[in-house]
C-alpha cells in the first residue's frame, strides 16, 4: 500500500510540475510574441515617422520650418534606440546637429553612423559633403558629394548642393552648370530652378532672378523663400506696397522669414516707412 501510495503521489507531483512547465512556457511564448509585435508596431512607427520626414525634405532640405526640424528631430531621436537606430535616423541626427545647432563636428560623427549603416545612400554622402565643405575641406566634400552623384545619377540634390558651394565661391560658371543639371533632372521639383535664381540674383542678374521665382512659384505656390526674395528685389527698388505683400506672404508659409526680415538690410528702405512696425506686428507669428 505505502509504495502504491508513493506512486500515486510522485505521479501527481510529476502531473503538477509538468503543468507548470508547460504554464511557464506558454507564459514565455505568449511574452514574446507580445514583445515581437510591440517592436513591429515600434518599426512600422519609425518607418512612419522616416517617410514622413523624406516627404518634408523634399522642399525643406535646411529644415529652416519649424514643423520640418521639429519632425527630424523626432526621427534623430530613433538614434538612442538601439534596436531602432538605422542610417535615416543618424542621417536625421545629422542635419539636426548641422543645420539646428550648428555642429559641424558631431554632424559629421552622424552621418558618418549612418554611411556605416548603409554605404550605399546617397543622402548620407552628399549631406556629409555638404558639412565637410562648410568645414573648408573642399576637396573631401567635393568627393562626398560625388561619391552621391555615382550612387543615384538621377538625383538632383548633389548637383544643386555642389551649385550652391560654387556660388559661394563665387565660380559662376560652374555653379550655373550644377543647376542646370540639377533643374534638367528634375523639372517639377521646384528647389533646384529655385538654386538657380538665387544664382543669378548673386550674379546681380535681378530682372532674370524674379522672373525665375515667378516660375519657381508655379511649380509651388507655397513654396516662401521665392516671395520673400521677390520682397528683398521690391524693397531695394523701394517699392514699398510690393515689398510688403510678398514679405507677408514669406511670412505666412515660412514664419522663421519673419526673424530674417528684421535683420536684412535689404528691407532697410521699408524700415523708415511709419506703418512698417505695425505691419511687422500684424504678421508676427504666432
Amino acid at each position: 500500500m505505502k509504495l502504491r501510495s508513493h506512486r500515486i503521489i510522485w505521479g501527481i507531483t510529476l502531473g503538477i510540475v509538468l503543468m507548470a512547465v508547460a504554464v511557464q512556457g506558454t507564459i514565455m511564448f505568449l511574452d514574446a510574441r507580445a514583445e515581437t509585435k510591440a517592436y513591429e508596431q515600434a518599426l512600422d512607427m519609425r518607418d512612419a515617422t522616416i517617410e514622413e520626414m523624406r516627404v518634408l525634405l523634399a522642399t525643406d532640405w535646411r529644415l529652416r520650418r519649424k514643423p520640418t526640424r521639429e519632425h527630424v528631430e523626432k526621427v534623430a531621436r530613433y538614434c538612442d534606440m538601439l534596436d531602432l537606430a538605422n542610417a535615416e535616423t543618424f542621417f536625421a541626427r545629422g542635419l539636426v546637429q548641422f543645420y539646428a545647432h550648428s555642429n559641424l563636428e558631431k554632424a559629421q560623427v552622424a552621418l558618418h553612423m549612418s554611411i556605416e549603416y548603409k554605404d550605399d545612400w546617397a543622402w548620407s554622402h552628399d549631406k556629409l559633403g555638404v558639412v565637410l565643405l562648410e568645414s573648408g575641406e573642399h576637396e573631401a566634400g567635393i568627393e562626398s558629394i560625388e561619391r552621391a552623384m555615382v550612387l543615384s545619377p538621377d538625383w538632383s540634390r548633389p548637383h544643386s548642393d555642389l551649385a550652391r558651394h560654387y556660388r559661394k565661391q563665387k565660380q559662376w560658371e560652374k555653379s550655373l552648370d550644377h543647376a542646370n543639371r540639377a533643374i534638367e533632372m528634375d523639372k517639377e521639383n521646384p528647389v533646384p530652378l529655385f538654386n538657380y535664381g538665387v544664382i543669378l540674383d548673386n550674379m546681380g542678374k535681378r530682372a532674370e532672378a524674379q522672373k525665375v521665382y515667378l516660375e519657381v512659384l508655379e511649380l509651388d505656390a507655397e513654396l516662401p523663400a521665392p516671395y520673400y526674395n521677390i520682397a528683398c528685389h521690391y524693397a531695394r527698388n523701394n517699392e514699398v506696397e510690393e515689398a510688403m505683400n510678398h514679405l507677408a506672404i514669406a511670412i505666412k508659409y515660412g514664419p522663421e522669414f519673419f526673424e530674417e526680415s528684421k535683420a536684412d538690410p535689404d528691407f532697410d528702405s521699408l524700415r523708415e516707412e511709419p506703418d512698417f512696425e505695425a505691419f511687422m506686428d500684424q504678421h508676427r507669428p504666432d
